[in-house]
């Protein structure tokens, strides 16, 4: 190669190192501009070029419309021009770029920055480098944004030009989910801020230490950080005030402060209205949806999220429509909307992974495996999301999601009769929540705990798991966990034999969910009334809990952790009453649903789930007719 670059012309070499400094790719105009050359004098020495196999066409399209014909003949002819010469020549040649391509910039930055860098032009250098590092996160190519990003922090340049490179780090490194690393970026950002003491870097600083105190549970410092926000934020400045009411409206959601954070999240709603900020509507709408969601009013969390949704749409920004999916997510399962929750999950993942948001992947097959196992069949598709969600939460330490995954998995081990499983990953979830200091998870974690004692006949267990649970939800205003709690606490009560006082706490729980419009998750309760009021010789008020029961048929198959059971026990009651004709078509309805389920199981999830106390007496009872 090297005699065949020998053999070329003067004006073909200096062609071929003009193109050689521009990159294996390059274009005919660039040359031009370059050189400086007339048209015929570079047609010439393109040709020969073209003739010696020295370069090609490179075929697509694109600015860049010549090609090297090997990398090894790159290398050599810019190995053969001088290091100083090279310098000039490349400084050159990146103006002469941004000068003809000008709207090509950004999709040229990082080969932009290359070239400055080599010049010794460290200010152009971090400014495009700087522009490569944005564009590769927009699209989602994190390790290429780390890469660029290092390489211009290593030039040594001024702290203002560092800080901007900085900021764009955290954002690499919070994305990527690598607790340790996001805290040493962090760290180096807050470095620069004290050396620059300039406002606008401190309180983005600030926001940014905020987001990964929360994300860690670090309650501690993340308080100390809101306060310095707050004192360094004028009054009059509408868009930095609500950044900080976002910031409280998490510290507060994040202690279970529910009316705190709403009341936070609308001023920051209101703020963001003012700054014509529609990124900062969107994550105030999102949060008061949060709230709303779990406080049980679902009808206004719904309309708070299509809101949000709307904005999301507007801003037309990837990561303001996740924060809507999020929102969206909750409220559709909380009406047990589960083909939305899927479709909901299945954008959030798209979208997670077009950003390179490791920490919104694992949130997404967490999500995913929620709905499926939902729809009381899709177990061993809900189990393998649930395996990707806990590889990405154990590969980026996030305790957090790794909490709220295990309780998620706990639910599905339930529904398949695995109690001692599910009691297993819930007590660790709880102890997981409470480490990191998230009461709405740790009262999540003691409801659930209620029940599944309750089935393995822990009946103190069970009730102290209650009193743990119950007065912090109320207290709190988790509606939906107080109803849960107190459907629970009924279970609890009738395994030992106190069906009187399980009648109370489940038509108070009745209650509770007509408040939040989550009646959808009453049929197992209402099967449960049914048979205690049979168990106290109350059958006309048995036979009322199965009518209110049927009533909705929907709400038993979306609801209902076990459809086959809520017929069951209707079967039982209307075979009590004489009602023969009812009771058989309810029976067979149960034992159709039963074995529907249990034939799209693997084996072993398939014996336990036929071993569950209800089922192996309609087995039984279906068997003897």
């Amino acid at each position: 190669m090297e005699r065949r670059i020998e053999r070329l012309s003067d004006r073909a070499r200096t062609a071929a190192e003009i193109a050689g400094c521009i990159g294996e790719r390059f274009s005919r105009d660039a040359v031009r501009e370059v050189s400086a050359w007339d048209e015929a004098v570079l047609a010439d020495a393109l040709d020969e070029l073209l003739d010696r196999r020295i370069i090609r066409e490179a075929g697509a399209r694109g600015i860049l419309e010549y090609v090297f014909a090997h990398h090894i003949m790159h290398d050599a002819i810019v190995r053969a021009v001088p290091a100083k010469d090279a310098a000039i020549r490349r400084r050159r040649v990146a103006r002469v770029l941004e000068r003809l391509y000008p709207e090509r910039v950004s999709e040229l930055s990082a080969l932009l920055a290359g070239h400055y860098e080599a010049a010794g032009d460290v200010e152009n250098a971090m400014r495009c480098y700087l522009e490569a590092v944005r564009r590769s996160i927009s699209i989602g190519a994190l390790s290429e944004a780390r890469t660029l990003c290092d390489r211009g922090l290593a030039l040594g340049a001024p702290a203002r030009a560092r800080a901007d490179l900085l900021l764009e780090k955290v954002t690499i490194e919070s994305r990527c989910g690598d607790r340790e690393s996001w805290n040493a970026a962090l760290g180096a950002l807050e470095s620069v801020d004290a050396e620059l003491g300039d406002l606008a870097l401190h309180r983005s600083t600030l926001l940014h230490r905020i987001e990964l105190a929360a994300l860690m549970g670090d309650r501690a410092i993340h308080e100390t950080a809101a306060r310095a926000l707050r004192a360094c934020i004028p009054g009059d400045d509408p868009q930095w005030n609500a950044a900080l009411h976002q910031s409280e409206a998490k510290l507060a959601f994040a202690l279970g402060h529910l009316a705190d954070a709403y009341a936070s999240a609308e001023t920051a709603l209101a703020c963001s209205r003012a700054a014509g900020d529609d990124g900062g509507a969107t994550q105030a709408l999102c949060w008061l949806a949060k709230v709303e969601a779990h406080r049980g009013h679902l009808s206004a969390a719904e309309t708070l999220f299509d809101e949000a949704a709307q904005v999301a749409a507007r801003a037309q920004d990837p990561l303001l429509e996740q924060l809507a999916l999020n929102s969206g997510w909750i409220v559709a399962y909380q009406r047990r909307d589960i083909t939305r929750c899927h479709a909901l999950a299945t954008r959030y993942l798209e979208l997670a992974i077009k950003l390179g948001d490791r920490a919104g992947e694992a949130h997404a097959h967490d999500r995913l495996a929620i709905a499926l196992t939902a729809t009381g069949s899709q177990y061993a598709q809900a189990r393998e999301h649930f395996a990707t969600a806990g590889r990405i939460y154990d590969e980026t330490g996030n305790l957090t999601g790794k909490a709220g995954l295990l309780l998620n998995q706990a639910l599905l081990e339930s529904r398949l009769g695995f109690f001692d499983r599910a009691i297993a990953a819930t007590e660790k979830a709880v102890e997981f929540f409470a480490s990191v200091h998230d009461e709405r998870g740790r009262v999540g974690g003691l409801t659930n705990l209620i029940f599944l004692r309750a089935c393995t006949g822990q009946i103190a267990s069970a009730r102290e798991a209650g009193e743990l649970a119950l007065g912090p939800a109320r207290q709190l205003g988790y509606g939906l966990l107080e109803a849960s709690a107190l459907e629970n606490l009924g279970n609890v009560e009738a395994a030992a034999g106190n069906y009187s006082r399980a009648i109370e706490l489940a038509e108070a729980s009745f209650d509770v969910r007509s408040n939040s419009e989550s009646q959808v998750w009453s049929s197992k309760t209402l099967a449960d009334v049914a048979i205690w009021h049979a168990a106290l010789g109350n059958l006309p008020a048995a036979r009322d809990a199965v009518q209110r029961m049927l009533e909705d048929d929907d709400a038993i198959m979306r609801g209902a952790e076990w459809p086959a059971y809520c017929y069951w026990a209707a079967a039982q009651i209307f075979h009590l009453g004489g009602e023969s004709r009812e009771a058989s078509r309810a029976l067979d309805r149960a034992r159709r649903l039963m074995q529907k389920s249990a034939a799209e199981l693997e084996p072993e999830d398939r014996d336990r789930f036929l071993s569950i106390p209800w089922h192996a007496d309609l087995a039984q009872a279906a068997a003897a007719d």
